[in-house]
C-alpha cells in the first residue's frame, strides 16, 4: 500500500509528451495491474521496515561527497542512482567544472596580496582580450553594481569583480595558487573564468576545500578506516586481548601455542 503522501510529488506525463497536474493519490499515476518501481523504507534507529514507497528512475544522475574537513575521512559518498544500472561513479571519475568554486582561491590570493574585505573594488563591465578575440564578461544577473567592497563580490560570486581582482594580482599568482591549493598539476596564467571551466572529479575539489576551511595543507581524502566482517571484527577484538598484559594466555591461541612473550608482542 504505497500513502498519499507519497505520490504528491510525481506528475503523469501525458500523451502529448507533457507533464500533467501534481498527484494527489495513487490512481493519478498509474492504474491497477501496472509495474511500477518502489523502494522500501526502513526506520533509521534499528532499521526496521515502514512501507513501501514509489520511486523513479532519474535521468540525470550526479555525484555527492561528505568529508570530515579536520581529518580528510570521507563520511559519505554517492556515485549515482543505482550501481546496478551504472557502474561509473561520479563522485570521482566525472570530470566536473568547479564554476564559482574557484572564485574563494582568487579572493584568498588577494588577501594574501593586500587586500581587504573593505577594499573597493569596481563592478563595470569590463572587456577582455583573448586568443579567441574580444570577450565581455557579466554578472549572472546581467546587471552592474559599480564600486562595492570586496566582502560583498565573493558573498554574492560577482564574476566582473572577481576578473578584475585577478587581473590587479595577476593571473600568474591565481595559477600559483590554484597548484598550491592542489586544484590542479598545471595551470596556465588564463583568466579567472577559464580557470572554473577546466574540469576536475567531485572529489579532488574536497582537498582544496579543506585547506581553506582549516588553513591546513592539502591531503588526500581518507577513504576508509577499517573493512572487515562480523567475523573478522570478533577476531580483531579476541586477538586485541590477548595483547593485553592482564590478559596474556598460557594455552593455544591459533595455530601454535603461545608464549606470554609472544602473545603480549
Amino acid at each position: 500500500m504505497i500513502p498519499a503522501k507519497d505520490v504528491q510529488w510525481a506528475r503523469k506525463r501525458l500523451a502529448d509528451g507533457k507533464l500533467g497536474p501534481k498527484a494527489r493519490v495513487a490512481s493519478d499515476l498509474v492504474d491497477v495491474g501496472d509495474v511500477v518501481l518502489v523502494r522500501q523504507m526502513t526506520s533509521d534507529s534499528d532499521g526496521s521496515f515502514i512501507r513501501w514507497t514509489l520511486r523513479q528512475v532519474p535521468e540525470v544522475q550526479g555525484g555527492f561527497m561528505a568529508m570530515d574537513v579536520n581529518t580528510g575521512r570521507v563520511l559519505a559518498m554517492q556515485g549515482g542512482f543505482s550501481y546496478q544500472s551504472s557502474v561509473f561513479n561520479r563522485a570521482t571519475q566525472a570530470q566536473r567544472q568547479p564554476g564559482s568554486s574557484f572564485k574563494p582561491f582568487v579572493y584568498a590570493a588577494a588577501l594574501d596580496g593586500g587586500y581587504t574585505p573593505a577594499t573597493i573594488i569596481v563592478d563595470e563591465p569590463i572587456v577582455v582580450n583573448t586568443p579567441q578575440g574580444l570577450w565581455t564578461p557579466k554578472n549572472s544577473s546581467g546587471r552592474f553594481y559599480g564600486p562595492t567592497p570586496m566582502r560583498t563580490g565573493i558573498e554574492q560570486s560577482r564574476n566582473l569583480m572577481t576578473i578584475r581582482i585577478a587581473e590587479n594580482i595577476g593571473m600568474d599568482t591565481v595559477a600559483k595558487y590554484a597548484h598550491d591549493f592542489g586544484i590542479y598539476d598545471k595551470l596556465s596564467p588564463s583568466s579567472p573564468i577559464a580557470s572554473a571551466r577546466r574540469r576536475r572529479p567531485c572529489s579532488r575539489w574536497s582537498r582544496p576545500m579543506r585547506c581553506l576551511r582549516t588553513a591546513a595543507s592539502a591531503w588526500s581524502p581518507r577513504w576508509s578506516t577499517a573493512c572487515r566482517t562480523a567475523a573478522a571484527a570478533r577476531s580483531t577484538a579476541t586477538t586485541a586481548a590477548f595483547a593485553t598484559p592482564a590478559t596474556r594466555p598460557s594455552g593455544r591461541q591459533g595455530r601454535g601455542r603461545s608464549s606470554p612473550r609472544t602473545a603480549s608482542g
